[in-house]
């Protein structure tokens, strides 16, 4: 079950709504907590960093350093406003401070200093999922989505372009990979409510598809309606046999491993999930 929930708000646009609708969903969905984190740059610290590079202009640096605040201040509220207008049309109640007495749906905004990065895997890893818009869109630094996936340890939830779904109908894009055995555990929360699981392997051999239909097995072990479905790329990439699998179950939430290397490491996700991500139009679960 998501209990907390997270959603970062740190983008170039002031509220992300796809990715903010979702993360309500999913805390109307398990009568969740959604932690809205928004996260700003202190001016003197943004120059400190500047100055550093040799990137300081001609420009006064305490002049520079008050504009800086002064537009953090103009985003922040308006973050803040947008925020409580959403848990007020969504009648979502805003608590200051926890409480284990609480049931039911509720949310926070927290307001943070420093690096978005290294907020977010900080806040992440105290949280059950982070929800994000599609990394396609704008205001999705790539520094924040790296470290939603690989240093949080939690999974990844990124918003397809319709949030306001079900996520009853799931596809398994299945890899005989840890990455992969941790997004089918990390989405079970989903997978328990389905009405329709399957576990799509593609161009596999004898030993993928033995692979497959052991997970198979195990869910329904679980109770849960699984199939297994291997697929043939044709020559059109394993991402787009995916997609199309997707497609052709009406499936509205794809889970898959999420591989490649983190942002300390120069960065590069994998192929597939790069592509799905690119070209999908479902929301995907992704766990490294």
């Amino acid at each position: 079950m998501f209990r907390t929930i997270l959603v970062p708000l740190a983008g170039d646009s002031a509220v992300a709504p796809d990715a903010l609708e979702a993360a309500g969903n999913l805390a109307a969905m398990f009568g969740g907590h959604l932690v809205g984190l928004h996260v700003r740059t202190d001016g003197a610290t943004y120059l400190d960093a500047l100055s550093g590079g040799g990137l300081l202009g001609s420009m006064p640096a305490e002049e520079l350093a008050e504009l800086i605040d002064r537009d953090g201040d103009k985003h922040c509220q308006a973050v803040r406003r947008q925020f409580q207008e959403f848990c007020s049309r969504r009648n979502i109640p805003i608590l200051l401070q926890a409480s284990s007495a609480r049931e039911g749906i509720s949310a926070e905004l927290e307001i943070e200093y420093g690096d978005a990065a290294d907020v977010v895997a900080s806040a992440g890893r105290a949280c059950d999922i982070t929800v994000m818009r599609r990394p396609t869109d704008t205001g999705v630094p790539q520094g924040v989505l790296h470290a939603a996936l690989f240093e949080t340890g939690r999974p990844l939830l990124l918003a397809g372009p319709w949030p306001a779904i079900a996520y009853d109908r799931v596809v398994i894009g299945w890899r005989p990979a840890a990455e992969a055995a941790r997004a089918v555990a990390a989405a079970m929360p989903f997978l328990e409510r389905a009405k329709a699981i399957e576990v799509v392997c593609v161009d596999a051999d004898a030993e993928h598809r033995l692979d497959a239909l052991r997970l198979v097995d195990n869910l329904r072990w679980r109770g849960l309606a699984a199939t297994a479905r291997p697929v043939v790329s044709d020559g059109d990439g394993e991402g787009e046999a995916l997609l199309s699998a997707v497609r052709g179950s009406d499936g509205d939430l794809l889970v898959m491993g999420g591989f490649g290397h983190n942002r300390f490491s120069q960065f590069v996700m994998g192929g597939v999930s790069r592509h799905i991500l690119q070209h999908g139009d479902c929301a995907v679960l992704l766990a490294h």
